[in-house]
């Protein structure tokens, strides 16, 4: 997507100048862009790793620490001619998957700020939509579509995979579950914005079109793994819930919870019967509403609540 809002800016910026854009001015824009964007972005993610590790805060506060430094990074990236798309995508990147104290709460937080984005993105598209002006536009809007999603998309995905020898099934369904969502209707508004000629058409244009992939590729993701034969049976995980601790020096500690199924291997065996990792410390069996230690509970029954440290 960020590749996506680089070329979109691109384009507008070209039309706006009236066909007069060098293209070696665009070219030099978009390295410019992702090299900034890049390096701010891994540099200013470093930064913030160690920031949220190193100070003492209320645990509240970590969320907005690392929100705070994804708007400080977005907007000093931007600032110097970067792409703060790319800055933050990869600052979170880097985020996610290192260790950080209270990650759960900052995952929490962003989780429900997506959210509630999310929400009040759609919110105001809805409002720039005039349902009765999109009616004119279905044939048009509906060949577009269909060269998208007919030619565009899996001659592209082709493309790309075949240097990693994916199976033609695979390459097909890949190639027809290419979802349009937000971002679309998002760039549609950069022409709007620009005050280019046109500007409601190419909007509409989009939104139809998004609608159109709504339906026909996404009603049909379920129906078409199964006609590919790439349909994976649902495997049930006895892990119930991961509670990350946050201890002093370290967040590789989590507190897990395992429920005994009836038909399970360890059924009326004890704790300490299994031949757990050394990493792995039993701590508490809740059985029905008693709790009770690992190693006295005796052997383990269908329904009971295993709590490993």
């Amino acid at each position: 997507s960020d590749l996506a809002v680089l070329l979109t800016i691109a384009l507008v910026q070209l039309l706006a100048a009236g066909g007069a854009y060098p293209d070696w001015t665009i070219i030099g824009q978009f390295v410019q862009q992702m090299g900034i964007g890049a390096a701010v972005g891994l540099g200013g993610g470093w930064l913030l790793i160690g920031l949220i590790n190193r100070i003492t805060l209320n645990s509240g506060l970590y969320p907005l620490l690392a929100f705070s430094g994804a708007l400080l990074i977005f907007g000093a990236t931007a600032t110097i001619g970067g792409s703060g798309y790319l800055a933050v995508y990869l600052a979170g990147l880097l985020l996610g998957n290192r260790p950080l104290r209270n990650i759960r709460d900052i995952r929490r937080f962003h989780d429900g700020l997506a959210w509630l984005s999310q929400i009040g993105m759609f919110l105001i598209l809805g409002l720039l939509v005039t349902p009765h002006q999109l009616l004119p536009l279905a044939v048009p809007s509906l060949l577009i579509a269909a060269a998208l999603i007919l030619v565009a998309r899996p001659v592209t995905v082709a493309l790309c995979l075949l240097p990693f020898r994916f199976a033609w099934r695979e390459q097909l369904f890949i190639g027809w579950v290419g979802l349009r969502g937000a971002v679309p209707i998002i760039l549609a508004l950069f022409p709007w914005l620009a005050g280019l000629e046109h500007h409601r058409l190419y909007f509409d244009v989009a939104f139809f079109m998004v609608l159109l992939s709504l339906v026909i590729q996404g009603w049909t993701v379920a129906p078409a793994a199964r006609l590919l034969q790439l349909e994976v049976p649902p495997t049930a995980s006895p892990v119930e819930q991961r509670i990350p601790l946050d201890l002093p020096g370290s967040a590789d500690y989590e507190l897990v919870r395992y429920q005994i199924a009836a038909d399970s291997r360890v059924t009326g065996h004890t704790l300490a019967e299994m031949n757990l990792p050394d990493t792995v410390q039993p701590t508490t069996v809740v059985r029905g509403k008693q709790m009770c230690k690992y190693g006295e509970c005796g052997p383990l029954q269908a329904d009971d609540q295993v709590y490993l440290f």
